[in-house]
């Protein structure tokens, strides 16, 4: 009987865990493509995210990548422009920038420059 109840408080204390552990983990990965037209560099633009989902402008996504872009039209497409407008309350889990890839960054007042 003693086994049956360690056994039953380990299963409930490893289900606390996995809540605890599930808002993170639940978060979303945001990829940019910057295919939303010239001049609509903004990160609130669908366009520019693969998935056609922007990133929240509040909260926490989670990782906010930047790879390298093939095939991009340069005076089409948005491409390596890119300007944050989300929120100042937003806090990635982590930003990604591919170093090989000519991105020009630039944000609304909260340190993304």
């Amino acid at each position: 009987m003693r086994n049956a109840n360690r056994c039953a408080r380990l299963a409930g204390l490893t289900a606390l865990s996995l809540l605890a552990l599930a808002p993170a983990a639940m978060a979303a990965d945001f990829t940019w493509s910057g295919t939303a037209p010239a001049g609509s560099p903004e990160w609130t633009q669908t366009a520019n995210w693969v998935g056609g989902a922007a990133p929240p402008t509040s909260g926490a996504p989670g990782n906010v990548i930047f790879p390298a872009l093939l095939g991009c039209s340069v005076g089409f497409d948005t491409c390596g422009t890119s300007s944050d407008d989300l929120g100042a309350d937003v806090t990635a889990a982590s930003l990604s920038i591919d170093d090989g890839f000519p991105y020009t960054l630039d944000g609304s007042g909260h340190g993304t420059r």
